[in-house]
């Protein structure tokens, strides 16, 4: 989590581990799935604030979602149908 100071407000920021910033193809890679994101326009997909590299380091910064993730929730057990069903038309 980051703080953007301009704007004021939360962000969360995704980091291309150091190891692979002389990957070339992991580099690209990490930069198309930022440039696939910024181009989606849904109310449950993330804004992303901004895409950069500073000293060597690659990043994206967007919206800090807080809550549980849908990984957390299923280790908490099956969902009931009415559950699944509502999260299959949110991520739809």
């Amino acid at each position: 989590m980051a703080t953007d100071v301009t704007a004021g407000r939360k962000a969360a920021l995704k980091l291309l581990p150091t190891r692979f910033t002389g990957d070339a193809e992991r580099l690209k890679r990490f930069q198309q799935e930022a440039r696939a994101v910024v181009g989606l326009n849904h109310p449950n997909i993330l804004t992303v604030y901004e895409i950069g590299e500073d000293h060597s380091t690659y990043y994206i910064a967007s919206e800090l979602i807080e809550g549980e993730t849908l990984r957390q929730r299923l280790m908490r057990g099956r969902m009931q149908l009415s559950e699944a069903v509502d999260v299959a038309i949110q991520v739809a």
